[in-house]
């Protein structure tokens, strides 16, 4: 159920409450109001968001005309079929569409797979979009768009890093950070690369960083800074 204040021509608008909200303390551990996201399935229900904040990045504050480009994964009742990644755009932060109008999925799901843990970067040096996902099962896919709209079809697997919740991050020109988790091991894996497309540097594990289920990971100030649960 969306919990959201209607403007006088239907469309739904921010929550007259402001941040920080009263949260439950006891499961489900729900928002107190959903902001609403349009999803293919269309029961509006999504998961792993990766928001990509444009105020600060560019001189005009919109990135194509957007302040925020999200991806995200819908993933209703645990249904994998439709697991895929979106793009969605806003300049308030509260509404959001696909930048098209029209609402889709990016990459369906692939035969004996699924696809997951979508997470969303900006490539100054190109001006592109870069997204990099679990594809199948078997391995990420990393894929740029230079509009946030064309997305390529043909996309290498990187099979050999096959992890959870890839988080990319630049730090600077020529230096990209790649980030994730693994169930299997007790710390976080890092590789390097010049691009965010590749060659990657072989893993390592990271000093300190305590394994996750997910965790996402942004360069801020000087430090990497991450969010792990």
């Amino acid at each position: 159920m969306i919990r959201v204040r209607r403007s006088a021509a239907g469309g739904a608008t921010s929550p007259g409450r402001v941040p920080p909200y009263d949260v439950p303390t006891v499961a489900p551990f729900n928002a107190p109001i959903f902001m609403p996201i349009q999803t293919v399935d269309g029961t509006g229900s999504t998961l792993h968001p990766s928001v990509v904040d444009f105020g600060p990045l560019v001189p005009s504050g919109r990135w194509r005309g957007w302040r925020y480009w999200m991806t995200h994964t819908p993933y209703y009742l645990e249904n994998s079929d439709v697991e895929n990644p979106h793009i969605a755009v806003s300049n308030d932060g509260w509404n959001w569409q696909d930048p098209t109008g029209t609402v889709r999925e990016l990459y369906p799901k692939p035969a004996g797979g699924f696809n997951a843990d979508a997470d969303l970067s900006y490539n100054p040096d190109t001006d592109e979009l870069v997204m990099i996902f679990i594809s199948g099962g078997v391995g990420w896919q990393i894929v740029t768009s230079p509009d946030g709209v064309t997305w390529p079809t043909n996309r290498p697997v990187l099979s050999a890093l096959v992890r959870q919740a890839p988080s990319l991050v630049r730090r600077g020109p020529g230096d990209w950070w790649l980030f994730s988790t693994s169930l299997d091991e007790p710390e976080m894996t890092v590789s390097r690369a010049a691009n965010p497309t590749g060659p990657w540097s072989g893993t390592a594990h990271g000093s300190g960083l305590l394994n996750s289920w997910h965790a996402d990971v942004i360069w801020d100030a000087g430090y990497f800074r991450a969010l792990m649960y």
